[in-house]
């Protein structure tokens, strides 16, 4: 029941949080329809309707995509959630999906507020006779926002989310059990309320991991700091060199309550080592600052896109 407990407990903090000033949101054009999907939204997610939530975030997701943050970790939530229930392993994993999916668009759309670097690789022109001379430099990106926007098409496409269809239903049938779906919600585990809302949220037992929180897992020292990390210690690989691959690589990884990470997973990669690449300096990364919620440590999920660029 833990794993539960703790999505539904971060999804009452980002409730709360969508309850901040909204003068900066991006609403798209259709203002007032997407003010109306956003509350019904937020609406769905307090009377704990996860399902009935899903149509107003695939159509804020489709016609409002620059929203706010808050749709990127509110949908990341209602998918996972999604996939503990899911009737069968097909829907399952399209839910899991469509949370790394998410992942990735939040990267790209709101990237100036993320860890953002880029890899830039100068190589001497190959001579038959002697080997060329390779430079390596890693510096942090000054322009976030238009290195986000440096998409191909075909990354657009695979990207961007379907239009949403006018009627939503919910599939039936009977549900496979698992390790994740094996428990029901239990109402008393679920305490969310629209207008005032208390950030005390009970953390008991709370191991399961968050996707946003009060104060944010950091690199102790800050984005400068992990930029002069990765400068010491990422190579462009040798086999993205001679292919000349270039791209983002995105990779997502938990902070731990003392701050080291685990579980390292490659949400969309460029392969020929850059993905290795990438894996084996995080795996030397230093203890990073853990995320709180309420001055209480907990385990957050971050995701870090870094561009492999040559010059």
């Amino acid at each position: 029941m833990g794993t539960l407990r703790i999505l539904i407990g971060t999804l009452v903090l980002l409730i709360s949080f969508s309850l901040s000033a909204q003068s900066n949101w991006n609403w798209g054009e259709d203002e007032a329809e997407a003010k109306k999907k956003w509350n019904s939204f937020n609406q769905a997610l307090v009377n704990k309707d996860w399902a009935g939530s899903k149509p107003h975030l695939e159509w804020l997701l489709f016609y409002a995509p620059k929203l706010n943050e808050e749709l990127y970790d509110k949908g990341q939530l209602v998918y996972r959630l999604l996939s503990l229930k899911a009737p069968n392993k097909d829907k399952k994993e399209e839910y899991k999906k469509k949370v790394n999916e998410l992942s990735i668009l939040k990267s790209d759309y709101f990237g100036q507020d993320q860890h953002f670097f880029v890899v830039n690789e100068n190589v001497t022109p190959s001579n038959e006779s002697e080997q060329p001379e390779e430079s390596f430099s890693v510096n942090e990106s000054e322009d976030v926002q238009n290195d986000s926007e440096e998409v191909t098409q075909e990354e657009k496409t695979e990207q961007s989310p379907v239009a949403p269809e006018e009627n939503d239903e919910v599939e039936e049938g009977e549900t496979e059990q698992s390790e994740d779906n094996a428990e029901d919600i239990s109402e008393e585990d679920i305490e969310v309320a629209i207008g005032d809302v208390d950030l005390s949220i009970q953390l008991e037992d709370d191991n399961s991991v968050h996707l946003t929180a009060e104060e944010k897992a950091q690199f102790d020292g800050g984005a400068e700091a992990f930029g002069k990390f990765l400068r010491k210690n990422l190579k462009y690989p040798k086999e993205a060199v001679k292919t000349k691959t270039q791209g983002k690589v995105y990779i997502s990884f938990i902070v731990e309550k003392d701050g080291s990470l685990s579980k390292f997973t490659i949400l969309k990669g460029l392969g020929n080592g850059c993905d290795a690449e990438t894996i084996r300096v995080m795996n030397k990364s230093p203890r990073w600052i853990p995320a709180k919620n309420k001055g209480i440590t907990v385990r957050q999920q971050v995701t870090i896109p870094i561009v492999f660029r040559m010059k």
